[in-house]
């Protein structure tokens, strides 16, 4: 229940809230600041201009799942209805929730494609497939193309595996992986002492696998460099640098004052430029030519 109901609760409406707390149901009727005209649903034959008697004896109820889709709710005293209860009405407005499907996509660990007996051995894991399973000349097109897709996928599963889902980092490694596991039982366990040697451990690890991973990607960008590959090597540093990710300014600080304002953004950044390129420099004095016995001269003209 709101907190802009009418009049005085009696032993129905303590009877009504229990029941909207069993049902899990808002009284929407009360929630919103209106005219007492707009709250009151019923009318007395008591009531005169001496004495007013209008009770709210009627409620809009919903479930409390769909309570914000209710923007307004009102009573409407003129309405002409074969009653003397006042009609309410509310606006609803209904948007349902958009409900994407999660794809569990699953992604080979092709990072160990860099050791060269990994590599060799799904080369060699391929060659065995393909001749095992070889498509046969009476298959159509798309068979033919099944049947190479399943061989290429059942050998890449069994050779390289997928990424684990806990390795979001590139430089991340199995051993980190399971150090973390230990430092989670540690604090499971309550051992401090443990738990502290391990976060050092594993702080250290990290370390060391970053510096590596960069010192590898380093290499791997002075390669593409040093044979003209522009493409590769821009798109080589920006993974380095992690500059995919392109944030957009919201807010600036300008005379210790916070600007949020795209308006007010836009000309603090144009009296910014403004500034910073403007003309100090004297004007330019216009030359003139002028004609005589020994040939044009050229006058300073103030």
């Amino acid at each position: 229940m709101g907190q802009y109901g009418l009049g005085v609760r009696n032993e129905r409406g303590d009877r009504l809230i229990e029941f909207c707390k069993e049902e899990n149901l808002t009284i929407k009727n009360t929630y919103y600041d209106l005219h007492p005209r707009r709250l009151y649903t019923w009318k007395s034959p008591q009531d005169n201009p001496l004495r007013v008697v209008r009770n709210q004896i009627d409620y809009f109820l919903i479930k409390r799942r769909f309570q914000n889709n209710i923007t307004r709710v009102a009573a409407y005293p003129g309405a002409d209805i074969a009653s003397d209860h006042n009609p309410i009405i509310g606006d609803f407005k209904y948007k349902g929730k958009i409900i994407k499907e999660r794809r569990n996509t699953k992604r080979y660990n092709i990072r160990t494609l860099k050791e060269p007996d990994k590599r060799d051995n799904l080369i060699e894991a391929l060659k065995e497939s393909f001749e095992a399973n070889m498509p046969s000349d009476d298959q159509t097109e798309e068979e033919c193309w099944k049947t190479i897709e399943t061989n290429i996928k059942a050998t890449t599963e069994k050779a390289l595996g997928y990424i684990r889902h806990e390795a979001r980092k590139p430089w991340m490694t199995k051993e980190i992986l399971n150090r973390m596991e230990d430092r989670r039982i540690a604090k499971l366990e309550n051992n401090d002492i443990k738990y502290k040697q391990i976060n050092k451990d594993i702080r250290n690890k990290i370390r060391q696998a970053k510096e590596q991973w960069l010192t590898e990607q380093c290499h791997e960008a002075e390669r593409l460099h040093e044979m003209h590959d522009s493409f590769n090597f821009h798109r080589k540093f920006k993974e380095i640098t992690s500059c995919y990710n392109k944030r957009n300014v919201s807010s600036i600080r300008h005379n210790n004052k916070i600007i949020t304002d795209n308006e007010q953004l836009r000309l603090t950044w144009e009296n910014y430029i403004k500034d910073l390129y403007q003309n100090v420099r004297p004007a330019a004095q216009n030359l003139t030519q002028q004609e005589d016995i020994t040939g044009p001269q050229y006058l300073f003209q103030k």
